[in-house]
Formats: C-alpha cells, structure tokens, sequence
C-alpha cells in the first residue's frame, strides 16, 4: 500500500489520514520508500503535533496519543541528522509533546512517550551550566548584558518550561535539584 502513497511534499502528506501518515513514515523509516530531498521534516512534525492537541481537545486520547508518538518520531528523526539547525527548539517541542500527555495519562515508567524520566533526563543533559553559575549569571544578566550568557539563560528558562508544565500538572519527580532550578525560573531572561 505505501508504494501507492506519492508524496512529495510535507503539505501532501498533512493532506493525508494517521493510517497513511504511518504506513508511510514506516516505510521511509524501513528505506523502502525515498522522501523527497528538500521534504519539510519539522514541518510535518509541527503539524502532527498540532494533530494532537486538536485530537485532545475533541476528547479523543488515544487518537491524540498516536499524534504525539508520530510527532515524536519525526522529532527524533530530525534531531539524528548531523548539524540539525535548531537543535533546541526541536528538544523543546518534543519535550512539551512528552509533558502535554504526561499531563493528561499520567506518567508510565518505561514508555517512550509517557515516562517522565525522559524529560527529567532531558533538563540535566541539557544543562551543563552549574547551578551556582547560573544562580551568579541570573542576577548578573541584566547589568552585563553579555549576549552569550543570555542565550544559555534563556535556553535553560525554556528548558524549565517544560519542567514547570510537569510540575502545575502534579507529575513531577520530588527532586530537591529540580526544585532549586525552578526557583530561579523567574530571574533568567
């Protein structure tokens, strides 16, 4: 049936139902099929993010469920290319998937989706900045105006996002580090 499916651009393929999203995604993740060499990853990602929130607010979770798991997909597979531009607001956007349907089934240990863990994971590897450093340049950014810093701040506020989401949601981990990063959430950039 995939081989049936032409694609050549992201916008055929948003044109298309989750089955044959699937299938296809399936078979390019098979090489089975080619996709197109200028074929819009992260906007297909975006959309199939987007195919989740509207299938969660018609009160339809698994259906928004499988949405994510497709969107989370395409993230990683974009995020597996050497030099991705836009590296972080790739993670941030698949992080926020995670945490949305943490918030709605709870989190599952082990699940790709579902396990906090992932995002918790996430946060640390991601932040390599000590947090005493950070606590220093988050009091210190605004007199210094040192772009750098502020870029690194900014990243990590973002970061907190998705761990503050976690957290309103009653689905984060008690973790006294955790905790600590949060605190400064407002002081960062």
């Amino acid at each position: 049936m995939t081989s049936l499916i032409r694609i050549e651009t992201a916008n055929d393929l948003i044109q298309r139902d989750y089955q044959e999203i699937s299938a296809w995604l399936d078979a390019v993740w098979k090489h089975e099929i080619t996709p197109p060499s200028d074929f819009s990853w992260d906007g297909l990602a975006e959309v199939l993010g987007q195919n989740a929130d509207m299938a969660n607010m018609s009160d339809d979770p698994a259906m928004s469920l499988k949405w994510t798991r497709l969107a989370v997909a395409v993230y990683s597979h974009l995020l597996s290319q050497p030099n991705v531009p836009f590296r972080e607001s790739l993670l941030d956007s698949q992080m926020t998937l995670r945490a949305n349907m943490i918030g709605k089934f709870g989190t599952k240990t082990g699940d790709p989706i579902l396990d906090v863990t992932t995002i918790v994971d996430w946060f640390f590897q991601e932040t390599t900045l000590p947090f005493e450093v950070a606590v220093k340049k988050a009091t210190d950014w605004q007199k210094t105006q040192i772009i750098e810093d502020m870029r690194v701040l900014r990243r990590i506020k973002n970061r907190l996002g998705v761990i503050s989401r976690l957290d309103e949601m009653g689905q984060l981990p008690d973790d006294k580090t955790l905790r600590k990063w949060l605190s400064i959430r407002p002081q960062l950039p």
